[in-house]
């Protein structure tokens, strides 16, 4: 996957959330190619993504290009909410382990989680320069392409 976005083509983006229904309600009325996106991929978590990145391949910039969109959405929850017997990162760690190998996409984080307690996350993970937008009823297509036009440096 080359990321496209900058070539004048659509932006691509990685949806990394565990709630199917909103995955379809994102890939339908917020990142199509009409708005000038397109999805390359959807997985349950972030730390899906990451594991889905081959065995053996050695994370670097250049190589990153090959698997990172250009831009990331991701969904966040505490560490130890996830519902299976073992532990494993959440978004903002696995995330925070992207950046560590030198992938630089913007993230769009969007969560129900309160402000405060993702911009803990995020600093904690010193990932300040995501942006997220909190899941609401007040949330609208709208404003999540508003978010990620401005996290691409399009808004």
């Amino acid at each position: 996957m080359n990321p496209r976005g900058d070539a004048g083509g659509p932006i691509t983006v990685g949806i990394c959330e565990d709630d199917l229904e909103f995955v379809e309600i994102l890939k339908a009325n917020v990142f199509t190619l009409e708005n000038g996106f397109e999805v390359v991929f959807t997985h349950g978590s972030a730390f899906e993504f990451i594991e889905s990145i081959p065995i053996g391949v050695v994370m670097t910039r250049e190589s990153a290009r090959e698997y990172m969109p250009d831009l990331l959405v991701i969904d966040v929850m505490p560490s130890g909410t996830h519902s299976t017997s073992y532990s494993r990162p959440d978004g903002v760690t696995s995330m925070a382990h992207v950046r560590q190998v030198g992938l630089t996409s913007p993230i769009l984080v969007i969560s129900s989680l309160a402000d405060s307690i993702i911009e803990e996350l995020l600093r904690d993970a010193n990932l300040e320069d995501a942006s997220y937008i909190r899941k609401s009823a007040t949330l609208t297509p709208r404003k999540i392409l508003e978010a990620a036009r401005k996290a691409v440096g399009r808004g």
